[in-house]
């Protein structure tokens, strides 16, 4: 069927024209495919392949592709990674477009393309088009990740890239490679602990186990295993047990923890903290993955007891929760269930009731990685703070520190109509600074409420954590998101009182312009507000009004006038002669539309129309001198009561007022 003959009046049928126009272009190219083994290869590579990536090429570029493709894929050793990142037309001239190709080869495993992926992010690489086919060749699977780029240009770039592809690659070889010696390592830690167990109690001892089992069980991507050893001299030390390595941390200088010289020391807090009895520690790697999700590593200690209960060393895990462990409730995952029920029952709330609702719903939806680091104090003391905060638009912030002072992680809620990314970007910078840190992650949560939630991650510098007031932090971040409407509902309240500026809002509402509002302050606003107001409510004849004003920034000699207008705007060619005779040159004018909206249900149209002027005598603009002169010589002509000529300059330069210009005349 040619493309001419396929119908055009929908989505579906659009998605067939382009499956069809891929097509074409295949099978022309496959033509061109007359190399040995280059037929073959030239299939396998575009099978699966986006009809929508395919048809970006031409089939004489998908051909070129193809070939220079297999010239690495033929490259390629076992056991290894062949990485390469090069420039397709310079090395075939039949292939047209200026991408910059990543063509990555390795035996098939998991992870290798959602890694590159990740790797090409971080970089800051865009793609256009990705081809993925899983090959045989010579009795082996192949995973070949061809990615089309835009063109990186600066070699230091392209170095970069390739470097960090072949660690991330290698680090996936490693997590795959150690994946069932990790397994085995949980199971002796889980027999360990139940043969000579920590002195806690067996509520706690028999959660701790469920939750080693449920982990076990596809609820976490295992990347990496290390033993410790405790040696209690001094303030303590835990010190790696040589060779016990594996996955990513099979490199003895894998840190999970610690960034500092000194990663054995322990400061008292850590040490207070590994001599309890509790057997387990969650929480996060200093280290972000490059395998599978470009995220930090979660980070499972199971502490080793000696038979009288005493602390003997840690068996760690780092890895990656699994998709599972975020849709599960709580209620289903070991561990957490127990420090769901025990808050619950501490707030003493009928479950049945409003607020019994409201609290699981916190607990149901609270961010699951803080969820499974948090203890029940501070999980209490959150809860019912944000059971407290309810429906009420406002800003609230809810902290929690990291045990090794590392990050801090803040729960911000702000009025979902503040929300935005600007908004969220602001909030990010001003928790940074309050800790001494650097923003790490943001993750907003908006639904039907009224509020937005923003889960923040504040990576700590070295250095004492800064005491934060949270009240203060909160009136900060609410300055950041206050919008321009929040200003002026507030300048009408300071104005005409709250009373009266609730019914000027509501009532007589004026809709500014994006323009307006990015020009003019709210207090202004308010003011010219009320001129339209008295213009309004006046019997002169003619609807113009002017105001005369300066900025504290403006040259001596400058000034600046509005004229306020109820219906058609009055041209410059009007107002122009009446500023000249005035003694005044105009510089710039802005015209500003606005909707009167009034008390009866009408809308009245009126124009703010701004000048920028100086004084043609180069005299000093004096606005306590020259205003109500200006101001009422200009009516005055406007409502033709004077003349508009050269004598009204003596309104300004000789300070006379306009009836004595009149007499004088």
């Amino acid at each position: 069927m040619s493309l001419a003959a396929l119908p055009s009046d929908d989505s579906a049928h659009i998605a067939v024209r382009t499956e069809a126009e891929a097509a074409e272009r295949l099978a022309a190219g496959a033509k061109l495919a007359v190399e040995p083994g280059l037929k073959t290869f030239f299939d396998a590579l575009y099978h699966s392949a986006s009809p929508d990536d395919v048809n970006r090429y031409t089939p004489e570029a998908l051909a070129a592709l193809a070939k220079l493709v297999l010239k690495r894929v033929v490259a390629h050793k076992p056991g290894e990674s062949e990485v390469a990142l090069f420039t397709a037309r310079d090395e075939d001239p039949a292939y047209e477009e200026n991408d910059s190709v990543l063509v990555a080869v390795n035996d098939d495993a998991p992870f290798l393309f959602d890694s590159l992926i990740a790797e090409v992010n971080a970089h800051g690489g865009r793609m256009r088009a990705v081809f993925h086919p899983i090959i045989t060749r010579d009795g082996r699977s192949l995973s070949v990740i061809v990615l089309l780029l835009e063109p990186l240009l600066a070699e230091s770039k392209r170095a970069a890239l390739v470097h960090g592809a072949k660690v991330a690659f290698a680090q996936v070889r490693h997590a795959v490679r150690d994946w069932r010696p990790m397994m085995q390592r949980l199971k002796e830690a889980v027999a360990d602990l139940k043969a000579q167990p920590p002195l806690a109690t067996k509520d706690e001892l028999d959660e701790s186990l469920a939750f080693l089992e449920w982990l076990g069980d596809n609820h976490f991507t295992f990347l990496g295993a290390r033993d410790y050893a405790f040696d209690p001299k001094g303030e303590g030390a835990l010190n790696p047990i040589d060779d016990s390595g594996l996955g990513v941390l099979a490199d003895a200088d894998a840190r999970v923890i610690r960034r500092g010289p000194d990663r054995a020391a322990l400061t008292p807090q850590v040490r207070a903290f590994l001599t309890q009895p509790s057997p387990l520690i969650i929480t996060k790697s200093n280290e972000r993955s490059v395998v599978h999700r470009r995220v930090h590593m979660d980070y499972v200690g199971i502490k080793t007891f000696d038979k009288d209960g005493k602390l003997t060393g840690e068996r760690r895990f780092v890895g990656l929760f699994t998709s599972g462990a975020y849709s599960k409730r709580p209620a289903d995952i070991p561990l957490l269930r127990r420090k769901v029920a025990h808050v619950v029952e501490r707030a003493g709330l009928p479950p049945a009731s409003h607020d019994g609702k409201a609290l699981q719903h916190i607990l149901d939806n609270y961010p699951r990685d803080d969820l499974f680091q948090i203890g029940e104090d501070d999980l209490f003391a959150i809860s019912q703070g944000i059971l407290r905060l309810g429906e009420r638009p406002t800003v609230r912030v809810f902290l929690r520190f990291d045990r090794f002072d590392r990050f801090v992680s803040a729960l911000v809620f702000v009025p979902r109509d503040r929300y935005d990314t600007h908004a969220r970007e602001r909030i990010h910078h001003i928790l940074a600074h309050a800790f001494n840190g650097r923003p790490s992650a943001a993750t907003p949560t908006i639904d039907d409420s009224v509020l937005a939630r923003i889960h923040y991650i504040v990576g700590r510098n070295e250095g004492i954590r800064p005491h934060v007031s949270v009240s203060l932090l909160e009136d900060e971040i609410r300055q950041a998101i206050r919008t321009w409407d929040d200003g002026f509902a507030e300048a009408l309240e300071t104005a005409h009182g709250e009373t009266e500026g609730i019914r000027l809002l509501q009532d007589r509402a004026a809709h500014f312009s994006p323009g307006y509002r990015g020009t003019f302050q709210p207090m202004e606003a308010v003011r010219d507000l009320d001129e339209i107001e008295a213009l309004s409510a006046s019997d002169q004849p003619v609807r113009v009004r002017a105001r005369v004003y300066r900025k504290p920034a403006d040259a001596h000699d400058v000034l600046r006038l509005k004229l306020y207008v109820l219906g058609e705007v009055m041209p410059l060619s009007a107002s122009l002669p009446i500023f000249e005779n005035l003694g005044l040159r105009v510089i710039a004018e802005d015209a500003f539309p606005l909707s009167l909206k009034t008390g009866d249900g009408w809308t009245r149209e009126a124009n703010v129309l701004d000048f920028l002027m100086e004084r043609a005598d180069e005299g000093a603009a004096d606005i306590a001198t020259i205003k109500q002169p200006l101001e009422d010589a200009f009516h005055a002509v406007i409502g033709g009561q004077a003349e508009s000529d050269g004598f009204n300059r003596l309104v300004m330069s000789a300070g006379i007022e306009w009836r004595a210009v009149t007499i004088l005349r």
